[in-house]
C-alpha cells in the first residue's frame, strides 16, 4: 500500500525533501502492508505504518520525520489548533500527549491518573473536537456490554475535558445507539450509529451544519436524527469545516452545510438552504457511483467506481491537487491526479491536506 499527498507543507508535514510551502500534485509519503492516516492538523501528520507510528511535521527544533513503537492499541489520535492533545486506545482509556523537548520523540502519551471517566468506570468509545473548541465524548460503563445504550458528554474544551473534575461537562443523553463513527466541524458534531442512521447536534446558530432544522422536539443541542437521510441506510460520513457528507449504503453521496454569508467560497454541490433545502444529493461524472468520499477544512475528495477522484472547494494551499495548479477556490467538481495505472481504495482529508490510498500488489 502506498499514500499520495498534496496541500499544505509549511511545517514540512507532507515531505522534509522541498522548501515548497505547498504541494499542488499527488506525491507519495508512505508505504506499507498496513497504512492507516490516524491524525492530520495544521502542522503535523501521523500515519500507523506497519508497526510503528510515522511522525512527520513541527517540531521545536525544527520539522523533523520519525518512526515511534507504541505498546498500545491505538483507535485514534486526535487534535486542534494548538496541536496534538491526546490519543484513544481500543481498550477505551484517553492518553494525554506528553510535552516533548528536542531531544525526545514527539509523540509521547502518558494515561492520567485521575479523571472523570475513570471516576465513573467509562469506557471512551469516540472523542471529537469541533473548531469552535467544544468536545464530544461517546462512552458506556464498562460493567456493560458493548452493544448497550452509549452516553454523550459533552465539554466546553479540551481543558475542561482533560480536568478531574465532574462539573465542568454535561450529559447531552444516555440513550445513544451503538456509535460507529464520530465527527466533528466548525459549530457542531455528526454521528452514525451501527443501524446507518445519521445524527447532529451543535450550534442552532449554523442550522445548515446540522442538516436539519431545530425544533422544541429537536434541539439543535441533542442528538437528532437528519430527517433528509431517513430511511437511507449510510455506511460513512465525513465533515470538517463547514461542510458534512454522508455515503449511502447504494453507493450515493450527500452533502450538505456552507459557510454563512461567503458566497464566493461556496461549493456548487451544497443545498440551498434558503430554499428550504436541508441536504443534497451529489451528482458526479453522469452520476457515477461513489465508493468514498472525505472532508478538509474546505475541501471535498470523492472516489467513484471508476476509481477516479474528483475535488472541490478550497485550493490555495494546494489540497485540490490539480497538476500543479494552485486555485484559490473551485466551485465545481474536478478530476484530479492520475491514477489509471494504480488501484485506489480510499481517499482521506484533514484540514488543507487531501490524501490517496493506493494498493501496490
Amino acid at each position: 500500500m502506498e499514500i499520495y499527498a498534496c496541500g499544505l507543507n509549511n511545517h514540512k508535514q507532507l515531505t522534509l525533501s522541498t522548501d515548497s510551502q505547498d504541494i499542488t500534485s499527488f506525491l507519495k509519503i508512505a508505504k506499507g502492508q498496513r497504512l492507516r492516516i490516524l491524525c492530520g492538523i495544521w502542522s503535523a501528520i501521523i500515519i500507523e505504518v506497519d508497526e510503528q507510528l510515522l511522525y512527520q511535521g513541527y517540531y521545536q527544533s525544527g520539522p523533523k520525520q520519525c518512526n515511534i513503537s507504541y505498546s498500545k492499541a491505538i483507535k485514534s489520535i486526535f487534535g486542534d489548533i494548538e496541536g496534538i492533545q491526546g490519543a484513544l486506545t481500543t481498550d477505551g482509556n484517553f492518553y494525554e500527549l506528553i510535552p516533548n523537548d528536542p531531544c525526545s520523540d514527539p509523540l509521547r502519551f502518558q494515561r492520567s491518573q485521575r479523571n472523570w471517566y475513570r471516576d465513573q468506570e467509562l469506557r471512551l468509545e469516540h472523542i471529537a473536537i469541533a473548531g469552535n473548541g467544544q468536545v464530544a465524548i461517546v462512552a458506556h460503563a464498562r460493567s456493560s456490554p458493548t452493544s448497550t445504550a452509549k452516553s454523550l458528554y459533552m465539554f466546553s474544551s479540551m481543558n475542561s475535558f482533560k480536568a478531574s473534575t465532574h462539573s465542568d461537562f454535561t450529559i447531552a443523553t444516555t440513550s445513544l445507539p451503538v456509535i460507529n463513527y464520530l465527527g466533528s466541524t466548525a459549530t457542531s458534531f455528526i454521528a452514525l450509529d451501527s443501524d446507518g442512521n445519521v445524527l447532529s447536534w451543535g450550534s442552532a446558530l449554523h442550522p445548515n451544519l446540522l442538516g436539519r432544522h431545530p425544533t422544541i422536539d429537536a434541539p439543535a443541542e441533542y442528538p437528532h436524527p437528519v430527517p433528509f437521510l431517513q430511511g437511507t441506510p449510510i455506511r460513512k460520513i465525513a465533515a470538517g469545516g463547514w461542510i458534512c457528507t454522508a455515503l449511502s449504503r447504494d453507493d450515493d453521496l450527500y452533502i450538505w452545510g456552507g459557510q454563512p454569508g461567503n458566497m464566493s467560497a461556496r461549493i456548487d454541490a451544497l443545498p440551498d438552504w434558503q430554499a428550504g433545502e436541508d441536504v443534497k444529493l451529489v451528482d458526479i461524472d453522469g452520476g457515477v457511483n461513489i465508493l468514498d468520499a472525505a472532508v478538509g477544512d474546505g475541501h471535498v475528495l470523492v472516489l467513484t467506481e471508476r476509481r477516479d477522484v474528483w475535488v472541490t472547494g478550497q485550493g490555495r494551499e494546494g489540497q485540490l491537487g490539480l497538476n500543479n495548479v494552485n486555485i484559490d477556490f473551485e466551485q465545481s467538481w474536478k478530476r484530479s491526479g492520475e491514477w489509471s495505472n494504480l488501484q485506489v481504495l480510499s481517499v482521506e482529508a484533514s484540514g488543507w491536506n487531501s490524501f490517496v490510498i493506493v494498493n501496490t500488489k
